[in-house]
């Protein structure tokens, strides 16, 4: 594929100038000769015919300006999770479609490890003393030989399981290929797991949202957890059923949740996941990180070598699996 020299950036207009700037400076230095734009809204007056190639984050108006790019062959998301697209009225099959895979690994292990302690270590209930000035002492869990379950073993799991380690805790990963893993004391697949849920003390999910992970932690999942029990979500809204997690926890059967992500977001005023001390409420910013462009970048670098070197993707987009 040699036709990449005209790529178009589609961002929000408060990240375009900054994030465009970037993105130039990084690819002129790949290759002198490509040629970017950038736009931070569709108009209808706008030629789209020019580009072959899109970067972009999944935004709602993304549809319109793929289906005014007659000459486009390749889209990059900027994201690994893109089930936002496939209600889009786009023929999706006509183009290379690349994810933001494996970028997302550091920076949000890191917050998975600051979920476990702030429960292990009590932060919250630390934090509420001392703007009361109350002096009241707790006997501190660690996590050494504490059982996480991982739910995914991609790169976000496989970073994951990397940190756990560290913490010299036990670890099973949850994934449909049951490859090697060295930091992991045992690979599974979900329904043998299924047997180990009594023994777990951290469960994290790191599942991409599909049919077949939606609202897959539900009641009888849930069910099955050891009194006590935490859920940290870093994944995306609706593979957690929230209803049943409100629930559980009202009735003293989790120990606690981390949750990074919502089947609505911004989450509502109204709900009860709010008003818990033993939740951990965070807007969707486990995968934001300093180095993001930076990785996001490197990656598209990568994928474009890869695709004039030989046509392959190296984090292609599943249509059939739509992720």
């Amino acid at each position: 594929m040699d036709d990449t020299k005209k790529i178009l950036f589609l961002q929000k207009k408060e990240f375009l100038k900054d994030q465009s700037e970037f993105i130039i400076s990084k690819l002129k230095n790949f290759d002198n000769d490509i040629n970017l734009d950038s736009i931070s809204e569709f108009s209808k007056s706008f030629d789209y015919s020019k580009y072959s190639v899109i970067i972009a984050p999944t935004l709602p108006w993304i549809y319109e300006v793929i289906n005014k790019s007659s000459n486009l062959k390749w889209i990059h998301f900027l994201s690994s999770g893109i089930e936002k697209i496939w209600d889009m009225p786009v023929d999706w099959s006509r183009y290379l479609l690349s994810k933001s895979a494996g970028i997302h690994g550091p920076q949000i292990s890191e917050y998975v490890i600051g979920s476990m302690l702030f429960f292990a270590k009590r932060f919250n209930d630390f934090n509420v003393q001392s703007r009361d000035k109350i002096w009241k002492r707790f006997w501190l869990s660690e996590l050494k030989n504490k059982h996480v379950l991982i739910l995914g073993g991609g790169n976000v799991g496989h970073w994951i399981s990397k940190r756990c380690s560290q913490f010299e805790m036990e670890i099973t990963i949850v994934q449909k290929n049951l490859k090697f893993n060295k930091y992991a004391n045992r690979t599974l697949i979900l329904d043998d797991a299924i047997n180990l849920l009594g023994t777990v003390d951290f469960i994290v999910v790191a599942l991409p949202l599909t049919e077949n992970t939606r609202l897959l932690i539900d009641d009888e999942f849930l069910s099955k957890l050891s009194k006590g029990a935490v859920l940290i979500d870093i994944s995306r809204g609706g593979i957690v059923n929230q209803n049943t997690v409100i629930k559980f926890l009202e009735q003293d059967k989790l120990g606690g949740a981390a949750l990074d992500v919502f089947a609505e977001e911004p989450l509502p005023a109204s709900s009860p996941l709010w008003n818990r001390k033993d939740v951990l409420v965070t807007p969707h910013v486990s995968g934001t990180s300093p180095f993001y462009m930076e990785r996001a970048l490197e990656l598209f670098i990568e994928n474009l070598k890869s695709l004039k070197s030989n046509g392959q993707l190296i984090t292609p987009v599943s249509i059939k699996d739509k992720y």
